[in-house]
């Protein structure tokens, strides 16, 4: 069973404990854990997998919390624009491909002693009947904002909303509701087939929506202008009180959705929480989420204290639902940022809480998570100071590498480069003093999370170097033609943009010249390879001019699944651009008629696999694209520029014969390739570029996109943040513009554009390929 999560929400009722930026659902309320993590937890004994619905906000929010949980299988949906409950419910069962069970759970809902496991395993019992579930328990307090769920006599659900205080006790003493858990149970097919009754449009307006997205990723983006017109609506209102197979399953546990202070109380002991003195007082709660200061209260009544480092609340006990008129309308004005963020700050790397705050400096701990990085960066308005507290840090400073152990410190200048790598396996965590030109605690806030003038010091365009592969079939026009100089007797390939460990190109221009391709990008961040880069392991790409002598084996390359867990790589889905093309020259992508695997084993054995394979010939400007498990072969006399996953696995099923320089003939892979391989008709796209073609998509798949472009004085080409972009100038000379830089270029360079809200000029008469994410 899946589970899905719904973890959006502001939580503006419980300022100033919940932030905008750091909600109540993921602030440590009981100092061991939060709210998310918790219902991760309770859940992970009947789900095998969790579907986060939130918001884009808190995705390094979620990152960092999940860290705790050692092989979780997950996937996140970040939604740029919130819809309530309805809309990411049903987005989630049209993303769900097999038709499973679902669980969804809010944040908001603690559970505490009872019967909480037997209920769900009853509900499951029910929902394998083509029944949905909800889930209600009997409490004996009010929750204003939470629903009560009742049943009529033919069993349907009756969905009741209090809007009072005194509403609400009268349910609760009424024989017969139950309040919402917020709980819900089902199986994917039988939840949209039940929203298509009640709410069709909704429906179609979200299957319009999964049709733009790529919904087997782990990690989706759903952007505001996707959602512009769908309304929000709830699943309360437009399913549990609608549907008649919707199943009340009463359970006999302790629940309370935390919506308010007031709630938190039922649930958990105030005295928990920090320092605290009552003295004479009459149902008073304290709350103190500070270390380092007590909370005294003297002969009161009613009245409830929250106390945090930054803001204190003193709210009429039963009157705190009103505290989101404060936030409204203080949180665009000059205290906004006390409303915006809270003490601890999460970023992509670790998170931060400010320890002490004055005019001109702050302390802060910085935790630093294993494999990660600060962003290589200087300060122009602040000077700092680290010292490891915990754990091996690798520190660059001012183009000095060194490692800190605990106990041991270094000192950043202002305007000096720096940055702290955490190449272990265990956390870093420093204390970081700062003094800060201009700083107050009138206008500190921003400062807390980045200082305005930190700069990330990286090149708006690189030019890279390639590594050069030999082989038996090897040609010399990369040499001849395009410059390319290899001590070797042929070139082969030339690996032009790569950060594969079998063979990484080098960066030939700006600040980090001579450096590998992957050092780079490790060094840097994958922030420079834009958000749709984010969740690779690595680099996705991997470019490459072939120049074919004489003909390349028979070869197929296998699919992701196959490959990751085989060879712990990405499988291989290629396309081939014709640079040049000799009289007569040929591929071989897939078969000409489909074939069994045995014949194509018999066929091995007797050398006459070429006659089944697919013969295209070919001339210069076309471009194919080939597959992973399409078996195919490059001909003699061609010149290819190859866009590929970032891959180096080929299995060999024929080879002519051929050895090498030793008399060996080359291995062969036919166990593997057969397992891959489909033996069916040709599966390639061929594109024919039009004769007066200025630019135009080539290649269009879900690992890249590929265009070519024809610059005759000047082309402009638009970067933005979700992908890097890869130049390759197939043909021209002439001036690349971006940003402040100008580079030349000249045929068979190949150039790194970081992610970037920009545009590139090429200045000159080039023919160029560009390929991103």
């Amino acid at each position: 069973m899946k589970c899905i999560v719904l973890a959006g929400g502001t939580g503006d009722r419980m300022w100033p404990i919940s932030r905008k930026n750091y909600p109540k659902q993921f602030v440590y309320l009981n100092k061991k854990h939060s709210m998310f993590q918790e219902t991760i937890l309770r859940n992970m004994p009947f789900c095998d997998e969790f579907w986060i619905m939130t918001s884009t906000a808190y995705q390094n929010i979620i990152k960092g919390q999940l860290k705790v949980f050692s092989g979780l299988k997950y996937r996140c949906f970040f939604e740029e624009e919130g819809k309530f409950t309805a809309p990411s419910i049903l987005l989630a069962c049209l993303c769900d491909q097999a038709d499973e069970e679902f669980l969804i759970v809010s944040v908001d809902t603690m559970i505490g002693e009872g019967n909480y496991m037997q209920t769900i395993v009853k509900g499951k019992s029910i929902i394998e009947k083509g029944k949905l579930v909800t889930l209600g328990v009997k409490t004996t307090h009010p929750s204003l904002g939470v629903g009560f769920l009742s049943e009529d006599e033919n069993n349907n659900i009756i969905y009741t909303y209090p809007d009072t205080e005194d509403a609400s006790y009268k349910l609760i003493n009424s024989q017969g509701y139950y309040l919402d858990t917020g709980i819900l149970m089902g199986r994917t097919s039988i939840f949209i087939e039940e929203l298509k009754k009640y709410t069709p449009k909704l429906v179609n307006q979200l299957i319009g929506l999964v049709e733009k997205i790529e919904k087997e990723q782990q990690i989706i983006i759903i952007p505001a202008n996707m959602v512009k017109d769908i309304q929000p609506c709830s699943i309360g209102d437009v399913l549990t009180k609608k549907s008649e197979i919707m199943t009340l399953v009463k359970g006999d546990f302790v629940c309370e959705r935390i919506k308010s202070f007031e709630s938190m109380t039922n649930i958990w002991n105030e005295n928990d929480y920090g320092n605290i003195i009552k003295n004479h007082c009459n149902n008073v709660s304290i709350f103190n989420f500070t270390e380092d200061k007590l909370v005294a209260a003297n002969d009161l009544n009613d009245l409830l204290i929250v106390n945090t480092n930054d803001a204190i609340l003193v709210s009429k006990r039963g009157s705190t639902r009103y505290i989101k008129n404060i936030v409204e309308e203080n949180e665009n004005g000059p205290l906004k940022l006390c409303f915006e963020e809270g003490y601890v700050y999460y970023t992509n790397y670790g998170y931060k809480r400010s320890l002490l705050l004055e005019n001109n400096f702050w302390v802060r701990k910085v935790v630093v998570y294993p494999g990660c990085k600060l962003k290589r960066h200087k300060h122009n308005k602040r000077s700092e100071n680290w010292t490891i507290i915990e754990g091996k840090a690798t520190v660059f400073v001012d183009n000095k590498n060194s490692v800190l152990r605990t106990g041991e410190s270094v000192f950043v200048a202002k305007g000096v480069v720096h940055q702290l790598m955490n190449n272990s396996t265990k956390n870093v965590v420093f204390i970081e003093t700062a003094v800060v030109e201009g700083l107050n605690t009138q206008n500190s806030k921003d400062s807390l999370i980045e200082d305005e003038e930190e700069q990330l010091f990286y090149d708006s365009i690189v030019k890279m170097a390639p590594v050069f592969k030999e082989t038996i079939w090897g040609g010399n026009k990369l040499k001849e033609n395009y410059g390319k100089k290899s001590r070797g007797k042929n070139i082969a390939e030339s690996w032009e943009i790569s950060a594969h460990t079998n063979g990484q190109s080098y960066i030939a221009s700006g600040s980090y010249i001579g450096e590998k391709f992957g050092d780079y990008i490790e060094r840097m961040g994958k922030e420079i390879l834009g958000w749709k880069n984010q969740f690779y392991e690595k680099f996705p790409l991997l470019v490459k001019f072939i120049d074919a002598r004489d003909d390349l084996s028979i070869q197929v390359h296998p699919d992701d699944e196959y490959a990751m867990v085989n060879e712990n790589q990405y499988g291989k889905n290629e396309m081939w651009y014709v640079v040049d093309a000799e009289a007569d020259a040929c591929l071989y992508c897939g078969f000409n008629r489909s074939v069994t695997k045995d014949e194509i084993k018999e066929r091995i054995d007797n050398n006459t696999l070429i006659d089944i394979m697919k013969k295209i010939p070919v001339k210069k400007g076309q471009s194919f694209f080939i597959p992973a498990g399409t078996v195919h072969a490059i001909g003699k006399g061609i010149l290819i520029c190859e866009i590929q996953q970032n891959s180096d696995v080929t299995y060999r099923l024929y080879d002519y014969n051929r050895v090498d320089g030793f008399g060996n003939k080359r291995n062969l892979h036919i166990d593997e390739a057969l397992e891959v391989l489909l033996p069916n008709e040709a599966e390639y796209t061929k594109h024919y570029k039009s004769e007066n073609s200025d630019g135009e998509t080539i290649c269009n798949c879900k690992y890249f996109t590929v265009d070519y472009i024809k610059s005759n004085i000047v082309s402009d080409i638009q970067i933005d943040n979700s992908s890097f972009v890869l130049l390759v100038i197939i043909s021209g000379s002439g001036k690349i513009l971006i940003e402040n830089d100008t580079v030349d270029f000249n045929q068979g360079d190949s150039f790194f554009v970081p992610a970037n809200d920009t545009t590139l000029k090429i200045v000159g008469n080039a023919e160029v390929l560009t390929a991103r994410i």
